[in-house]
């Protein structure tokens, strides 16, 4: 119940901070690796993780700083 909570908060802060703020990119794309993908080799991808806990503690910041 509780991580419900928190993805519906998470998605009401992204679409606050989409709605008020612009987006744009510092550089480059990286390129796709296409052999960490299924069905190609089982090396390990070089895309980064997800880490809940980051994205839980940005929206936590600011739900502080938007009210």
């Amino acid at each position: 119940m509780g991580e419900t909570f928190a993805y519906m908060q998470i998605k009401t802060i992204w679409s606050i901070l989409l709605r008020n703020f612009d987006f744009e990119l510092v550089g480059k794309l990286p390129e796709p690796d296409y052999e960490g993908m299924a069905g190609g080799s089982r090396k390990t991808s070089t895309r980064p993780t997800f880490n809940p806990l980051l994205l839980l503690l940005l929206a936590s910041v600011c739900a502080c700083t938007l009210g």
